[in-house]
């Protein structure tokens, strides 16, 4: 048996997932090297019960937890946010999670209020420095996006930045991963289709007749348009990045993220960081980034592919263009 105190104060012991039945949570005791080697936290997998522990919804909504504030980055897939996170998780007094598991478990139970009544303790939670860091940047998973207004609710002064990627960037990076990528997509638009609103005029059938890339448009789309949303109802809690201007403005972009999440002291990170070893590496797979990059772009060139992007390109443009929605979004971090 665990004793929850020592649990609650330990930020080595991070909320991992939601048990709906029972109103608990389970954490997950990740030591500081594994969670520096994980590219997401979701994936992480305790060696024994040792190193589990399960706690009541009850007990935790009435904790009383010290965390430092806590941001987000929002992003569309595919676009550097990995990234983006570990880059302002190396800046002194800011540490940065990726995609902790209880984000989407939450999102899971979107329809429960008894869950959703638990984000702000998970917030604090994830909250609680490990070194005296005084901002936590958390980039959730965009299977969690549809609980983006929540996480926010839960403290006013969080704030968020949105990167994404442009269509056809997308749309390569999924023709890249083959069928992995294809069946991710269509997964995606499903899961979006639920929890993002955006009336497209199509039915069941249109949407099963669909093709692969074409259904990884409006995946793109449905982010896309829930950003643009977000930003109108409440631009002053957002900024938005396009992935091209991230990795043609690397120290320009970090210098305004850590300006706009307030990471106290961030003054020459921005520029140590992004000439360090984290930009030469792939932030997933790790090894050197422009070469895998490279490989991956010859072994998915196909000229019938780009001619299906382009084409797939235009009927986006007059549906982005029907919904009002406009690129690059408003709100720029830079």
């Amino acid at each position: 048996m665990h004793n929850i105190d020592d649990v609650l104060s330990d930020p080595l012991w991070l909320p991992h997932n939601y048990d709906p039945q029972s109103d608990r949570i389970q954490f997950l005791l990740i030591p500081i090297a594994a969670r520096e080697k994980l590219t997401f936290l979701a994936d992480f997998k305790p060696e024994s019960d040792m190193s589990t522990c399960w706690i009541s919804g009850e007990t935790l909504r009435a904790a009383s937890i010290d965390s430092v504030p806590v941001h987000f980055i929002f992003h569309s897939a595919f676009c550097r946010s990995t990234l983006l996170v570990k880059a302002l998780g190396e800046f002194e007094n800011s540490s940065g999670l990726s995609e902790p598991m209880i984000v989407n478990a939450l999102q899971s139970q979107a329809k429960n209020d008894k869950a959703l009544s638990l984000i702000p303790s998970v917030i604090a939670l994830l909250g609680r420095p490990v070194h005296g860091e005084k901002t936590v940047i958390v980039k959730p998973s965009n299977f969690a996006n549809g609980v983006i207004p929540a996480l926010l609710e839960a403290d006013p002064s969080s704030k968020a930045v949105i990167i994404y990627g442009s269509l056809r960037e997308f749309l390569q990076s999924v023709a890249k991963k083959g069928l992995e990528g294809r069946l991710w997509a269509r997964k995606q638009l499903a899961h979006n289709r639920n929890i993002i609103p955006v009336s497209l005029g199509l039915d069941e059938r249109a949407f099963y007749e669909l093709s692969d890339l074409q259904a990884a448009a409006l995946t793109w789309l449905f982010h896309i348009r829930q950003f643009h949303s977000l930003v109108q109802a409440q631009s002053s809690r957002f900024r938005t990045l396009p992935s091209s201007e991230f990795s043609e403005r690397k120290v320009d972009s970090l210098n305004a993220a850590a300006d706009f999440f307030e990471i106290p002291d961030a003054a020459g990170n921005a520029m140590r960081v992004a000439g360090g070893s984290l930009f030469a590496s792939h932030a997933k797979l790790g090894g050197d980034y422009e070469a895998i990059m490279a490989k991956q772009d010859a072994e998915a060139r196909s000229k019938v592919t780009e001619e299906e992007i382009d084409i797939i390109a235009g009927w986006i443009d007059l549906i982005l263009g029907q919904l009002g929605v406009s690129l690059p979004l408003r709100a720029k971090l830079i």
